[in-house]
């Protein structure tokens, strides 16, 4: 039942917040490759969550190709935000001149073309730029990298101006990304089979928006993993008897040996 709920809930969001999908592969992988060490039905129960997954996206992908007549799994603007932070303007990491919603020639374009034309077009202009211009491509990606982990965009007045709270968002963003990184070494020392997933989310989800634009805003869906590892970083692991590594909680008592593989991963 675990597997099935994990792909259920995963699905679910997904809906929300497609930028997660991303994950999906790893956090799947992890559980199923420790459950085939055990002997356990690591396809079976893969196969259950990966059916269970696309159960609940299907009924959106149809809707597209109904009334979008596009072939997407999950509706998305990710062409938009790619074009949106690689424009070449750099005044800010998400410039809103470059968005619909806060712009009424980018909202008439919308209107006029459609949604599913209106983001061909995006990509068509976003991947031009990139083939254009790659090294500034690699700079900012590198900026949108460290603003992602540490607040920090400029400290220019005029945009300070417009931001004033970077400044004191700069110290709490990096205290929190340090006392991250130091609870996540900690437990990869004690225990690399329960840290891995909590490396893998960090590592992999934010890439999406290291090519697109960044802020903390879009940590949101790995914040309480975030969490967890900055109060390892403050307090240290707490153990059951000293013979794990695994936080308490984190750890589930008494389950059934499929159910504590996914949990533990």
């Amino acid at each position: 039942m675990a597997w099935l709920g994990f792909g259920l809930l995963f699905g679910i969001t997904c809906l929300s917040n497609p930028s997660v999908i991303t994950t999906l592969p790893f956090l799947l992988l992890i559980p199923a490759l420790k459950l085939r060490r055990t002997g356990g039905p690591w396809l079976r129960n893969g196969l259950i969550a990966s059916l269970a997954f696309v159960v609940v996206c299907v009924p959106w992908t149809i809707r597209n190709q109904h009334q979008m007549h596009a072939e997407t799994l999950i509706r998305d603007g990710f062409w938009l935000e790619f074009w949106a932070g690689n424009t070449g303007d750099t005044s800010n990491s998400n410039p809103g001149w470059a968005h619909p919603a806060s712009n009424p020639v980018e909202m008439q374009l919308y209107r006029t073309l459609g949604e599913t034309a209106y983001l061909a077009q995006k990509h068509q202009m976003a991947i031009a730029f990139v083939e254009h211009h790659p090294l500034f491509f690699a700079a900012v990606s590198v900026r949108r990298a460290v603003r992602f982990w540490t607040g920090f965009w400029s400290f220019r007045r005029g945009y300070l101006s417009v931001e004033p709270l970077d400044v004191p968002n700069f110290f709490f963003c990096t205290s929190l990304t340090l006392l991250m990184l130091r609870g996540l070494r900690g437990w990869w020392i004690e225990d690399r089979s329960a840290a891995l997933p909590y490396l893998l989310l960090i590592a992999v989800f934010p890439f999406t928006y290291y090519f697109t634009h960044s802020s903390m805003d879009y940590r949101q869906p790995i914040e309480p993993q975030i969490l967890i590892l900055v109060v390892i970083g403050i307090f240290g692991l707490g153990t059951r008897n000293g013979s794990s590594g695994t936080p308490e909680y984190a750890d589930s008592a008494n389950k059934s040996s499929d159910d504590r593989i996914l949990v533990g991963a």
